[in-house]
Order: structure tokens, then C-alpha cells, then sequence
């Protein structure tokens, strides 16, 4: 059998696969490697050679040598790890921190509210039927709510951005100095949280059945005040929702847990007792007013305690809350 010109030192026949190599001879083909003890440590190649045309006779076979062996095999491992692991772009630039992507600013909604404590005699006509045939009776509440809230002594109406004169006496009044007074204030908050709004003080020792979800619940009460908790939420442009929670804090300071927007909270305050059977929510949009007082009617002292004094010379409270905007505060993002 005529032999090639190709030879290569046996020692590096140990590079080649398992199969060419057995007893010597390439497998699947006519190529047979000469022992080591063969003179000059060379093997011959019998036929082609792996993944060439075949070498015919006179024509010299490349040198196969060991820096060609390395880059062979360096070439096919880093070939095959290219093909399964090939780096992902998205990875690359999460690993430089230079390249992170700037969070968007965030847009948050803001509502402002402005709150009229109108205080007159109990019996003063401008606060009486007077006032409340001009107003929305019950508003966009259901009628089951409206009956609710009129038997516990509560009422409630709205009134439209350009109110009646008979309101625009009352909040427009300038006198601050007196018993019969209209105090102003104005609240702005984001949107999905709460603002705390003080009715009027309670005297001690009072007690008072309040509704519960069990039953009333006779209360003995010192140190203690009437609010309303109200939260708004945006609907729309120029309209917002607010619910709001008549509550009664009484007792007192020390650190307990309340309920936060997301959970629960360590706080300094009173013990708090939230009225949710008198729970309502009203829409309004900018410029409107809602109007809240007593219902002298109902046989409740809720109505009572919460909007009338219990002085010599008692004093009765309206509230008028006013949707004075609806806006959007533009986040500054991080540097």
C-alpha cells in the first residue's frame, strides 16, 4: 500500500479523537499510525486526509504540528461555548451600572380642600331652614344613606361652585373674634390618603351610644373630640371623590398602632372610634361645597356631640368643605 509524504510525531497521536486511534489505525478510514518505537517517531497516512480531498502521490501533506493542534482546539471550544452561551445583551447592561436606565418621573395627584367652621347660636335662622332649603339635600348620596345619616342627627346637601347668597353670607362673614365666627382653612394632600378635620371639643365624663357593627356601644368619654376623617381621590380632571368618617378620639396620647395607607403603624395619638355605619362619599368637582350640620329633628345625640357645643351659651357648627383644586405634581426623578 502506497504510503503519503505526511509525518508527525507519534506522542501527538494521543491529541486525536479516541476513534481514529484505536490499535492504530483511523477508524472509517485507510490512515494507520506507526508505533512509538517506529524510527522517527512519525505516523503515515494511507489514504485521505480527515475532511480533505485525497493526497495523491508526490504531493506533500501540511506539517501538522502542536501550535496547530492548540489553535484547534481552542478554536472549537470557544466555537461551541459561543453556540450555547452567548451573552445576553440585556445582562451586559444591568452589569454596568453606568448604563442603567433613569426611573421615569412620576406624576402624583394632589387635591386641595378648603374648610369653612361656620359657628352661630343654636337657633340663629341664617343656619336654620333657611340656609338648608338652598342647599342639595343629600347630594349624589343614595336615599338609604341620606335616611341614615338623618337619623343619627347628621345632615348633609352640596351646593355648586357659584353658591347661593344665603352660603356666601356665611363664609364671606369676617368676623373671627367672636363667639359667632367663620374660621377658614385650607388642606392639600395627595390623593388616596387621609386629612383630619376637628369638629368641635367634647366635655368629660359624657357618655354616648354610638353605632357599631354589632350594636350601639355605650362610650364614657374624657378628653375627647369629635372629627371627620376624609380622604379624596382623584376621578378626573376637576373631580374628585370623598369619603368621609365621622370618628370620635378620646382617652389618652400614648404610642399605638394604627392602620397606615399599607400597613400597620406606630403612632403617638388618642384612642380612635370610627363611625362606619355613618360612612359616605360625595363627588364633587372644582369649586363645589359640601355642606354638613346638624339634623335638630333625630332623637340621636350623635347629630349633638359632634356639631353643637354643650356651653352656657351653646354654639351650633356648620361645615362647608370645598373642592378648591384638583392638580398633578410632577416627581423630580432620581439623579
Amino acid at each position: 500500500m502506497e504510503r503519503s509524504d505526511c509525518s508527525f510525531r507519534s506522542r501527538w497521536r494521543h491529541f486525536l479523537p479516541h476513534r481514529y486511534r484505536r490499535n492504530g489505525v483511523f477508524s472509517g478510514c485507510n490512515c494507520r499510525i506507526s508505533p512509538p518505537w517506529d524510527t522517527g517517531h512519525s505516523f503515515t497516512l494511507d489514504g485521505p486526509v480527515l475532511g480533505r480531498a485525497p493526497i495523491s502521490a508526490g504531493q506533500s501533506s501540511p506539517l501538522i504540528t502542536r501550535r496547530s493542534l492548540l489553535l484547534a482546539g481552542c478554536a472549537l471550544v470557544s466555537g461551541c461555548r459561543g453556540l450555547f452561551e452567548r451573552e445576553d445583551p440585556i445582562e451586559k447592561e444591568i452589569a454596568s451600572a453606568d448604563k442603567f436606565l433613569k426611573p421615569l418621573p412620576s406624576v402624583r395627584d394632589g387635591i386641595r380642600l378648603d374648610v369653612f367652621n361656620v359657628d352661630r347660636h343654636v337657633g340663629d335662622p341664617r343656619i336654620g331652614e333657611s340656609m338648608w332649603r338652598t342647599v342639595s339635600q343629600g347630594g349624589s348620596l343614595e336615599p338609604a344613606a341620606v335616611a341614615k345619616l338623618n337619623s343619627f342627627g347628621i345632615r348633609f346637601g352640596t351646593v355648586p361652585a357659584n353658591p347661593p347668597l344665603s352660603v356666601q353670607s356665611l363664609i364671606l362673614s369676617t368676623e373671627t373674634n367672636t363667639p359667632e365666627r367663620t374660621l377658614h382653612q385650607s388642606f392639600e394632600f395627595p390623593t388616596g390618603q387621609h386629612s383630619i378635620l376637628e369638629v368641635v371639643p367634647l366635655p368629660d365624663g359624657m357618655e354616648v351610644a354610638v353605632p357599631t357593627a354589632e350594636g350601639p356601644k355605650t362610650l364614657k368619654l374624657y378628653q375627647a373630640r369629635s372629627v371627620l376623617r376624609i380622604r379624596a381621590d382623584r376621578i378626573e380632571s376637576a373631580w374628585a371623590k370623598l369619603e368621609v368618617v365621622p370618628e370620635i378620639h378620646h382617652g389618652e396620647r400614648l404610642n399605638r398602632a394604627v392602620p397606615g395607607e399599607r400597613e400597620w403603624v406606630m403612632s403617638v395619638t388618642q384612642e380612635v372610634v370610627p363611625l362606619y355605619p355613618l360612612r359616605f362619599h360625595v363627588e364633587l368637582s372644582r369649586g363645589e361645597m359640601a355642606v354638613i350640620g346638624m339634623n335638630a329633628q333625630s332623637q340621636s345625640t350623635i347629630g349633638r356631640i359632634f356639631f353643637r357645643n354643650n356651653l352656657s351659651d351653646p354654639l351650633e357648627r356648620v361645615m362647608m368643605i370645598r373642592l378648591a383644586d384638583v392638580f398633578s405634581v410632577q416627581a423630580i426623578s432620581g439623579a
